[in-house]
């Protein structure tokens, strides 16, 4: 599974186009079967933002997802909300998504917009929203480190 890495800054044009970053692309192309190279666009259960998954990573996660649920009734209802809520875009030729209108009111998407990595699938945040989630996380991150709560070595202050 390609997994996605880094965080990009995008312009949105004026047919709510927005370029995926080739990083993104060359991760998604690395899970690609068919000729069309294609992303599932997502609103975020968690954030105000946009998550963009790979076509059989997304049905990866709706399994998963389903899967916590003992009652059939409760597994359907979480499936056809993902479901539903869910759409494919394809990728133009100058590697661009059409993003849709309630998306982009969900997100509070300006004219420029932030891609952020989230390891198996990316989010598209406002630009301000952006900056916002990740000053929150290495402020999470460094309190681990005080705290002593960090598990990787590697993130401990010496």
């Amino acid at each position: 599974m390609g997994d996605f890495v880094g965080s990009y800054e995008g312009r949105k044009d004026g047919k709510s186009r927005v370029a995926v970053p080739a990083a993104y692309r060359t991760a998604l192309r690395e899970e690609t079967t068919g000729e069309t190279l294609s992303v599932v666009l997502y609103p975020s259960h968690t954030a105000k933002c946009i998550e963009g998954w790979s076509p059989d990573a997304f049905a990866a996660y709706v399994r998963e997802e389903i899967s916590l649920y003992e009652l059939k009734e409760d597994a359907d209802a979480i499936r056809q909300l993902m479901s539903s809520d869910a759409l494919r875009a394809d990728i133009d030729g100058e590697g661009r998504i059409v993003l849709p209108a309630k998306l982009i009111s969900f997100a509070g998407l300006g004219d420029k917009v932030a891609f952020l990595s989230s390891g198996d699938h990316f989010e598209i945040w406002s630009t301000e929203a952006a900056e916002r989630k990740l000053a929150a996380a290495r402020a999470r991150a460094a309190q681990m480190a005080a705290t002593g709560k960090l598990r990787n070595p590697h993130w401990r202050r010496q």
